[in-house]
């Protein structure tokens, strides 16, 4: 399948906007660093495995209303973004998986860390003569 281009692009830059006021959690430091590569300036929250999800997810609720889900997109980031959205969301949050969804079907990347090069790879892609 080829990647929708403009599309991610379009995508990125909403998210960017919405972090400005709606942290993101994510598996780990790399995925910080991958998320502040593509200029993604809102809080970023790792996912700390020292504490059960449910305890995770209670205590991102007394801080946040609402938040956004970027794990990886292998098996075990889909278990983790399933279970920190179930349980965020049974404490009345707010929990956007959207991001997620559209880059695992649309991105051709497995994890957070592929996503400077796959954002990078668009923007060649649409600036190269008709195409955009």
């Amino acid at each position: 399948m080829q990647p929708d281009h403009s599309g991610m692009l379009k995508i990125i830059d909403k998210y960017r906007e919405k972090n400005l006021d709606t942290p993101i959690v994510v598996e780990g430091k790399n995925d910080v660093q991958s998320l502040r590569k593509i200029e993604f300036s809102g809080e970023i929250i790792i996912f700390n495995s020292g504490l059960s999800i449910v305890r995770f997810s209670e205590e991102l609720k007394e801080r946040y209303n609402r938040i956004i889900i970027l794990t990886d997109f292998d098996a075990k980031g889909r278990r983790l973004r399933d279970d920190i959205e179930k349980f965020f969301v049974s404490s009345g949050g707010k929990a956007d998986t959207y991001l997620w969804e559209y880059l695992k079907r649309n991105a051709a990347v497995s994890t957070i860390e592929e996503l400077p090069f796959a954002v990078s790879r668009s923007r060649t892609y649409i600036s190269l003569p008709g195409k955009s």
